[in-house]
């Protein structure tokens, strides 16, 4: 059951109880995700065999479908009732796949983030579990903006620092004028291109 509710934790973005015998959970978690859920429900399998499990791609990442028998409704509902109290937002922030899957990167490349200091380290609860500030998502849009217009990391943390978005302020203006200051390097730079300079 721990590992189940690591699951659920780490990856479950939403559950969906589709009737009395059956619940999908839609899960969010990378590449890896797929072979950790498959491990994981075969040896559940073997152990609790009245459960069945498939495992299905989507575009908003993997859905689970988790079915029992009637006679095993209490087990699935103890089950739906673990999984949604783990995918619940709390008061202190988001988990790491609610995050990821609203900025639209994987729960990797926030953690890569993080060890580059673009980032803060996030408050975790009890269990040891990272738990983000709503901001982290526009945060790490401005990353993946920042990065389309041809920023390399380091210089996306310095404007991170100049606006002072990781701290949770809206100072635009030093983001805006480093942004003009870029744009106006790229222009230049396609003039050279293109008279061959």
């Amino acid at each position: 059951m721990a590992e189940f509710d690591d699951l659920f934790r780490d990856c479950v973005v939403a559950v969906d109880r589709a009737d009395a015998t059956s619940v999908w959970l839609t899960l969010d978690g990378g590449d890896e995700l797929a072979a950790r859920v498959l491990e994981l429900t075969a040896r559940e399998t073997e152990c609790c065999s009245f459960f069945t499990f498939n495992l299905v791609p989507a575009s908003d990442g993997q859905r689970l479908l988790v079915q029992v028998p009637p006679a095993q409704v209490a087990v699935l509902d103890a089950l739906t009732t673990r999984a949604q109290m783990a995918c619940a937002v709390t008061e202190s922030g988001l988990r790491s796949g609610e995050v990821a899957h609203a900025a639209g990167v994987n729960v990797q490349t926030l953690r890569y983030y993080e060890r580059r200091g673009l980032l803060h380290e996030p408050d975790r609860t009890l269990g040891g579990h990272r738990m983000y500030p709503p901001a982290t998502v526009t945060v790490l849009r401005v990353i993946k903006a920042a990065q389309r217009l041809g920023f390399a990391l380091d210089e996306v943390a310095e404007l991170l620092e100049v606006s002072h978005l990781r701290a949770g302020q809206r100072t635009d203006a030093g983001l805006r004028a480093r942004a003009r200051v870029r744009l106006a390097e790229v222009d230049a730079r396609l003039v050279e291109l293109t008279t061959g300079a």
